[in-house]
């Protein structure tokens, strides 16, 4: 059974509903965000078979999205075709690292300049976002916001910003069905 939920994201859950995200994407070219495991490159061969070639693949996410790497992400992600929407395939950090890509427009020194100052505004973007989440708890996949560390500072920001909503949640729990226990808790 699928339900389907909107606030102001629209949810779609239910064990299978993974099968819907080529609707989702609707055609448009798309990137793709996940991390660097096996059961994840699993789940993206499984996503290309569905939705075809992505235009683009960050598959080199780590826990809690930090400068170090966002940095070099988007400057991969600048000198790639464009993205048109950004599919989140893991937990929270997958998808606050998606949410960076939608909005740095190509450079990440919009984003940052934006978390440090809160000034340049105008520069960030809101590519639309398919957030599938694979773990429980952080709920990014229904917000705004996204949690980014400047670990060389010991900062930590969040950024905010309504263009930065998924249009859709997967919320598939045959995806999490293989993850630890504690992890689900």
């Amino acid at each position: 059974m699928v339900w389907s939920y909107r606030n102001p994201v629209e949810v779609l859950f239910g064990a299978g509903c993974f099968e819907q995200v080529a609707r989702c994407i609707a055609g448009r070219r798309y990137g793709v965000v996940t991390y660097p495991e096996p059961y994840f490159g699993e789940l993206l061969d499984r996503l290309q078979r569905l939705a075809g070639t992505p235009s683009v693949t960050i598959t080199d996410v780590l826990a809690n999205p930090d400068y170090e790497e966002l940095g070099p992400q988007v400057a991969l992600i600048a000198d790639s075709p464009p993205v048109e929407v950004w599919i989140a395939l893991g937990g929270g950090s997958v998808i606050d690292s998606t949410k960076v890509f939608a909005a740095a427009n190509g450079d990440f020194g919009n984003v940052k300049r934006f978390l440090e100052t809160g000034e340049n505004a105008q520069a960030l973007k809101s590519t639309p976002i398919v957030a599938i989440p694979t773990t429980s708890g952080t709920g990014s996949e229904v917000t705004c916001w996204a949690t980014v560390w400047d670990r060389s500072t010991g900062s930590k920001y969040s950024l905010a910003r309504t263009g930065l909503y998924p249009e859709t949640a997967i919320v598939d729990p045959e995806l999490m069905r293989a993850k630890p226990r504690d992890l689900t808790v």
